[in-house]
């Protein structure tokens, strides 16, 4: 099976890659120990195997054909369009392994 200590090593490679973006929540590389000790956020989670509340966005401009040509040379055919989303919150997901939403998406 997979130990507490098997999914603190994914938070410690994850914050050492995370080194190599300027736009990183933390500056600095986090030790299994570090992971380890951080505040438990329920039995099995830690606060370090989290990652940072953040805001993100995507934008897309739709349009007919004709303003397409006039924006750009190389238009972008959109031929279909689908999203899911799921709670972020614990207490929601029954599997802490993978995403629910990342399986409705594919299944679309």
């Amino acid at each position: 099976g997979t130990s507490l200590e098997d999914l603190a090593y994914v938070s410690v490679k994850n914050h050492k890659n995370a080194l190599d973006n300027p736009y990183a929540y933390f500056e600095k590389s986090f030790s299994l120990e570090d992971v380890m000790a951080s505040k438990n956020l329920t039995e099995n989670v830690r606060l370090l195997d989290c990652s940072m509340p953040c805001d993100g966005a995507a934008a897309i401009v739709v349009c007919s054909e004709d303003r397409a040509k006039k924006i750009t040379d190389t238009p972008i055919w959109i031929s279909g369009i689908g999203q899911k989303t799921i709670s972020a919150s614990f207490t929601k997901n029954n599997d802490l392994s993978s995403m629910e939403s990342t399986k409705n998406a594919v299944a679309d």
